[in-house]
């Protein structure tokens, strides 16, 4: 159920971020498309799921988008649909359990304003864990891997190439919901990492590159000088 605008289905964290595509019936498929597990260290996550088009609210319900836990017992939640339809948000209303798998559902009878189906159902399996380790499963610290850049909590590569720029920026915040950067937002490729093709990008040029929240605030920003 949840796949990338422009692309195919996806979810984020807030929160994780997904993005859900809409088709013709005529394409409709009955399949599940399960994502990669997420964990997270906030035990009131809240989830955001984006969508490439604006989303019928009457469609929006605890029976279209829930979190369910590994008894199949569904957790009681609050449902925010953005002002511009194109999201929405899902509050737990009691904190997780730790080590329990839970899993964000959005089913494919979600339609958008046009009357358009999803893919799929799609589900996010994610846990919650008091603490999670920012480093990876590697066990190297951010110090270790010696990135190109970074800041508390954007880690930033990129790779230049003939006539486009392409940067990759990684985070730890799970409150990120969205990067901008020198005033270009980013697209969201999934496990907190956000790319961007920019070109006319030479050495020595200072980028501006901020991270937000989903209440749209600035949770963390930096300062990039290009290679």
């Amino acid at each position: 159920m949840i796949k990338r605008f422009n692309k195919t289905i996806i979810i984020t964290p807030i929160a994780l971020l997904f993005a859900l595509v809409f088709f013709t019936p005529s394409i409709l498929s009955l399949t599940e498309h399960q994502l990669q597990l997420q964990v997270t260290s906030d035990p009131n996550k809240e989830w955001t799921v984006t969508f490439n088009m604006a989303v019928s609210p009457a469609t929006v319900s605890a029976n279209t988008i829930y979190i369910i836990d590994e008894n199949d017992k569904k957790v009681p939640s609050k449902l925010l649909v953005g002002r511009d339809g194109l999201s929405v948000t899902v509050s737990p209303q009691s904190s997780y359990k730790e080590d329990t798998r839970y899993y964000l559902t959005v089913e494919d009878s979600l339609r958008s304003t046009k009357k358009l189906f999803l893919w799929a159902d799609t589900v996010m399996p994610f846990e919650y864990k008091r603490s999670v380790s920012s480093t990876g499963t590697s066990g190297k610290s951010n110090e270790d891997k010696k990135p190109i850049e970074q800041s508390s909590g954007l880690i930033v590569k990129v790779k230049h190439f003939t006539y486009l720029s392409e940067f990759t920026v990684q985070t730890s915040n799970n409150s990120i919901v969205k990067i901008v950067i020198d005033g270009t937002e980013m697209q969201y490729e999934g496990n907190n990492t956000f790319t961007v093709n920019l070109a006319g990008i030479k050495s020595g040029k200072k980028l501006s590159i901020k991270g937000y929240n989903v209440e749209n605030k600035v949770v963390e920003s930096l300062s990039y000088e290009v290679d």
